[in-house]
């Protein structure tokens, strides 16, 4: 009976591994507010905004979902450093679009950091290649990256997933939008951010737990 019952843990652990550890706080945006995530920026000559609304454009599902908005010359976005599981590979998933043409010219990123990012202005906007795991711009985007021109095809939601294996124990997700043109606006817009244990991970944090309710 022992056995039939770590065999069931272990298969709802692999069934559903987002509803058991999902570490971003907010990722739906369902609060309705930034709860979880930190605004950086704009870092440039230009301004920007960065809101949570319910309009159709900004919610790929639930009521909410995340708007940033930049005006000429800067760039700026939101960050959520998330404590988890050293050395365990996790996914991240989010839903994505980016409807501002390619020209002028615009970029839009999402990263993934494995340790926690202090320096916005150096980590993120100045040093992020190195962590991208989306980029679409005017220029098509970065070799190797997923992503490509602007706009998202058919201006719709994109799915971005990437994995990390994090030493520290901590990390950052962040969202960018950048434009550099004097008359337009551009914006990216961001749901359903979510980072979970790899199946395999999963499992074994899952398998773990009879081992560590043994040794207690």
């Amino acid at each position: 009976m022992k056995k039939l019952t770590t065999i069931a843990v272990l298969c709802v652990g692999l069934a559903a591994p987002m509803s058991l550890a999902n570490y971003v706080t907010n990722g739906d945006f369902e609060a309705g507010t930034l709860e979880g995530w930190t605004q950086w920026g704009p870092i440039g000559w230009g301004s920007g905004e960065v809101r949570v609304e319910d309009t159709a454009a900004s919610v790929h599902s639930g009521s909410y979902g995340l708007r940033i908005r930049t005006t000429p010359n800067g760039s700026l976005g939101v960050k959520q450093v998330v404590a988890v599981p050293a050395n365990t590979p996790l996914t991240l998933s989010a839903w994505v679009k980016a409807p501002g043409a390619s020209y002028p010219v615009n970029w839009a990123e999402v990263l993934l950091y494995p340790f926690a990012v202090t320096d916005d202005a150096t980590q993120i906007d100045n040093n992020s290649d190195p962590y991208l795991v989306w980029k679409r711009d005017s220029w098509g985007g970065k070799d190797g990256v997923p992503g490509g021109f602007l706009p998202t095809p058919n201006q719709d939601w994109e799915l971005v997933t990437g994995t990390i294996t994090s030493p520290t124990g901590f990390v950052t997700i962040a969202f960018k939008f950048g434009q550099n043109d004097q008359l337009n606006a551009g914006n990216i817009r961001v749901d359903d951010v979510v980072l979970v244990p790899e199946p395999a991970a999963a499992l074994l944090l899952v398998a773990g737990l009879p081992l560590l309710r043994r040794r207690r």
